[in-house]
């Protein structure tokens, strides 16, 4: 072998040596980071950043799989003008990923049938290779394994992604895997006890608040912060009368009552759906008075009864609960249940203390 073919291996090997003390630097600081802090997005954004220095790429983004709305959204996107990219799954690159837990390593984006280039068109960015991954659940059973996430890492800088990248990406998803799961227990066990805290300021509120709009305006301001609702909306008949009551995320309080409510109303009150409540809305907001404050465009939307009497109820509307996050709204259902029947012991504390008046 000659001096320069001697060389020629030496910068090779050297070249290799730098990137192994790079790659073990950021797996050092992904254990760091998985240490620091169980804030899922603080958590997340840290290893994304990692994880596209270490594959020496131009960005990465972490997609989440929302089986519910048989969707994956983006939770981070570095250096990308879009921060929220929402598609189907099955669609796309990493929506095929979501669906099938098929790794996908791709040289040349626009010659696979299978990328969509929507993304591209609306950022002006240009997709070339793509190295996507499949993170799974660590809490799942082996026969029953669950996508829970996608690591898509794009633009390889010196060219392609390699075999030996696809496995490094595969060991990092385990631990972006672990990392989602941590916190998203931790965050659980939080929602938990902001749970208690908010029953037991509830349980103030209906001890020490005398007067019902007052009462049922504080205890939607806090059922809106802790749902991290854009709007909660509430109705209640009350001796005859039909209380209409609303808040929005500047804690501005709605409260109106009317003589009398129309059949559709009534009807939806029964049956309450998202598609009735925004069809029927220009008529039903009268009732709130809330003019050109809140409008209707495709928002989720979450219902809960109010007991009031065998042949009436009222109702409680939470309006995009938990924007920008995934939802079940398993918990969140479950509160605003609650929330109700807190509701209807307001009413029905209100009802008492008018009845010992009327007695004196």
């Amino acid at each position: 072998m000659d001096i320069a073919m001697q060389q020629q291996a030496f910068e090779r090997l050297e070249k290799q040596l730098r990137q192994k003390e790079k790659e073990l630097y950021s797996i050092q600081r992904i254990g760091k980071a998985l240490s620091s802090t169980l804030n899922l997005d603080e958590l997340l954004k840290l290893i994304m950043q990692e994880i596209t220095t270490l594959m020496d790429a131009d960005r990465s983004t972490l997609f989440i799989v929302d089986r519910e709305k048989g969707e994956i959204w983006s939770k981070i996107a570095l250096k990308a003008e879009v921060k929220e990219i929402r598609q189907t799954l099955g669609k796309g690159i990493s929506g095929y990923v979501a669906e099938t837990g098929k790794a996908i390593n791709i040289p040349d984006a626009y010659q696979d049938n299978r990328f969509d280039p929507a993304t591209d068109k609306r950022t002006g960015y240009r997709t070339r290779s793509i190295l996507c991954m499949p993170v799974w659940n660590p809490q799942s059973a082996e026969e029953s394994r669950e996508i829970i996430g996608v690591i898509q890492v794009l633009n390889k800088n010196d060219g392609i992604f390699s075999e030996e990248d696809e496995a490094l990406l595969e060991s990092l998803s385990a631990q972006v895997a672990i990392s989602i799961a941590n916190a998203r227990l931790y965050s659980r066990l939080e929602k938990k006890f902001r749970e208690i805290d908010l029953l037991y300021d509830f349980e103030q509120m209906l001890n020490s608040v005398q007067e019902l709009p007052k009462m049922l305006g504080r205890l939607l301001v806090h059922t809106l912060d802790h749902l991290e609702a854009r709007w909660v909306l509430g109705y209640v008949p009350h001796e005859g009368k039909y209380f209409f009551f609303a808040t929005d995320r500047q804690h501005r309080i709605y409260f109106e009552s009317a003589a009398s409510v129309s059949l559709g109303w009534m009807n939806f009150v029964q049956q309450p759906t998202l598609k009735t409540l925004v069809a029927d809305w220009e008529t039903f907001r009268e009732y709130f008075r809330i003019n050109g404050d809140l409008e209707l465009n495709g928002q989720e939307a979450i219902f809960s009864p109010i007991p009031v009497e065998e042949d009436e109820r009222g109702l409680l509307i939470a309006l995009d609960v938990g924007v920008g996050k995934p939802q079940h709204y398993a918990d969140e259902q479950k509160m605003l249940e609650l929330v109700a029947q807190k509701v209807f012991r307001a009413r029905e504390l209100q009802h008492l203390r008018e009845s010992l008046l009327k007695r004196e």
